[in-house]
């Protein structure tokens, strides 16, 4: 068995941290009333369709992120330093942005857009296989992702992971609904992205998953 090891990529905060001549976008998505048990309506300006490296939050406190548009849906990362997730914001077809946690102001602007080469489009079918991620107190979780986008434990471990993967039209990303058994460090049930990036390397993909005002970030590796 493979043991993963989590480091952030250091061409990709390198990337980050020197975007310093972008261009400044401010705006906001339409924002509708609303609830979610894992998320929060909130405005945040519509991309077109690419990939982008985003800076927001203050000249004083920047927070780095990633931001993947499709046509009518989109994602957004916000990550600390060590690129692990500290907000997720997601928009699906039809529907008002969602945010956890709550970025306690209706609006999320950014200081600074610059866009990216585009992700590849990523289906189930390509990331068929077993995973390890690493979780809290020194533990592991395998992941089994099947073609038809199904997961399923793999190993056997004390935390057990199942769910289900669907398409959300946004390249590099996929849709997940996870439910955990006598996994202490997480809750029984999340909803979030996949999202794959070459920069995640030697990890194949990561999971961001909300649930009740908490972000969980996994990184998967192959085994």
């Amino acid at each position: 068995m493979k043991t993963p090891s989590k480091s952030a990529p250091a061409a990709a905060l390198l990337l980050l941290a020197g975007l310093l001549g972008g261009c400044l976008s401010n705006g906001s998505g339409d924002r509708q009333e609303g609830e979610d048990a894992a998320a929060t309506p909130v405005q945040v300006t519509n991309l077109a369709a690419g990939r982008y490296a985003v800076i927001a939050g203050t000249a004083q406190a920047p927070l780095y992120g990633s931001y993947y548009a499709g046509s009518d849906s989109r994602v957004l990362v916000l990550n600390d330093t060590a690129l692990s997730a500290q907000s997720l914001f997601v928009q699906r077809a039809g529907q008002p942005w969602q945010a956890t946690p709550s970025p306690g102001t209706p609006e999320v602007s950014f200081l600074q857009v610059s866009p990216l080469p585009d992700a590849a489009p990523i289906s189930a079918h390509e990331l068929a296989g077993n995973y390890l991620t690493e979780l809290e107190r020194a533990s592991y979780a395998g992941l089994r992702v099947s073609a038809d986008g199904s997961l399923s434990a793999y190993m056997i471990s004390d935390c057990e992971l199942t769910g289900m993967l669907s398409d959300i039209s946004v390249n590099g990303s996929l849709y997940a609904t996870v439910e955990t058994r006598d996994c202490p460090t997480l809750p029984e049930r999340l909803e979030g992205t996949l999202l794959v990036d070459t920069d995640y390397h030697p990890a194949r993909f990561r999971l961001v998953l909300a649930r009740d005002e908490q972000v969980f970030d996994l990184w998967f590796y192959p085994d």
